[in-house]
């Protein structure tokens, strides 16, 4: 059974969540999910960018996705690991997902009130960025209502661009979510059976996620050696046109890097760009356009060392060390050698990745 991961495990960060099967209805760790958590300057303009028009809703026992408008103070395990006190707050919201052997993707977007750093407008092509990429029906009407509620078309030319891959050649556009992050709409060449009869089929089907790195072979290897995932990698540049129209470049080269997460969740891809103009984002762990993956280990203590002897794994908790929950569950945050992009490590004896 799947199950919306709303508890605290999930309201302080930009994530992607690899959980474990629940081994019943009340049982700990949930199953596998996949959560994106902008962390943004503005929370209002994410409500209103995924809630608004995006349609996008809470699932129970989430309830309202506005209920957590208001800021909270935050706590010495949060500080321990983020590096600032204060106050905080969050909404959470979850994607349709209509692919029966893959979980759906959250998106919980979350705002530090004393967090130092300011938004840093990235384009998408600086390491650093983020892009959420929806598949959808009507890609049409989703950009329409988009563009009608004032969000910025990254893609050239602000209208759908044809994307050819292995299953065909669908249509795509990509935005600005207010917040400096992307979301990416594609609409495939065929539309997936997602109901009986004459059901409608939903606006928005699944979502992945891409993050750009400045050094891909280096990301890519620290997910095999330290978490033991298979990553595909390009072996060259290259530069599709209209990828690139999308992408809202004149020019350059991109390549891309696919890592295969447990059970067929939500994608994570990589990609570097090369011969544009780029900025490396540096933000710190709690700062606008800090994106964090949160991923469950099985044993902590051998991923810790792991981490520790791989070159440019930073861990970034200000103990040094993991951060014990009250439940004595270890937390670690650490960024992620060739790029900006940080990793938050849950230590689950159940966890799924070793």
């Amino acid at each position: 059974m799947k199950r919306v991961f709303a508890s605290a495990l999930s309201v302080i960060s930009i994530t992607f969540v690899i959980a474990a099967q629940a081994q019943g209805p009340s049982d700990a760790p949930r199953p596998l999910i996949v959560e994106f958590m902008p962390q943004v300057a503005d929370l209002e303009k994410a409500v209103h960018f995924y809630n608004e028009l995006l349609g996008i809703q809470a699932l129970p026992p989430a309830g309202e996705p506005r209920a957590r408008l208001q800021w909270y103070n935050t706590r010495p395990f949060l500080q321990d690991m983020y590096g600032v006190g204060g106050q905080l707050r969050n909404f959470l919201v979850q994607a349709p997902n209509f692919n029966v052997q893959s979980e759906p993707l959250q998106i919980q977007a979350l705002q530090w009130r004393d967090a130092k750093g300011k938004a840093l407008n990235p384009r998408l092509q600086d390491p650093g960025a983020a892009r959420l990429i929806l598949t959808v029906s009507n890609v049409d009407l989703l950009a329409n209502r988009l563009k009608k509620g004032g969000a910025r078309a990254v893609t050239a030319g602000g209208a759908p661009v044809a994307i050819a891959d292995a299953a065909g050649t669908g249509r795509a556009i990509a935005f600005d979510d207010g917040n400096g992050f992307f979301v990416e709409l594609i609409q495939p060449a065929t539309l997936p059976v997602v109901g009986p009869g004459d059901a409608p089929v939903p606006y928005i089907l699944g979502g992945d996620l891409e993050v750009t790195v400045a050094d891909l072979d280096k990301s890519a290897r620290f997910f095999r050696e330290v978490l033991g995932l298979s990553v595909t990698t390009d072996a060259s540049f290259h530069a599709e046109a209209k990828r690139l129209e999308l992408f809202g470049l004149k020019g350059g080269q991109y390549r891309e890097a696919n890592i295969a997460w447990p059970d067929k969740t939500p994608q994570l891809r990589l990609i570097q760009f090369m011969g544009v103009d780029q900025k490396t984002l540096a933000p710190l762990v709690p700062d606008p356009n800090s994106t964090i993956i949160r991923l469950f280990v099985r044993d902590m203590d051998s991923t810790l060392a792991k981490v520790k002897a791989f070159p440019e794994a930073k861990i970034m908790n200000v103990s040094g060390g993991p951060t014990p929950r009250a439940d004595r569950t270890p937390w670690l945050i650490v960024k992620l050698p060739g790029s900006s992009t940080y990793l938050q490590m849950v230590g689950l004896a159940t966890g799924r990745v070793q």
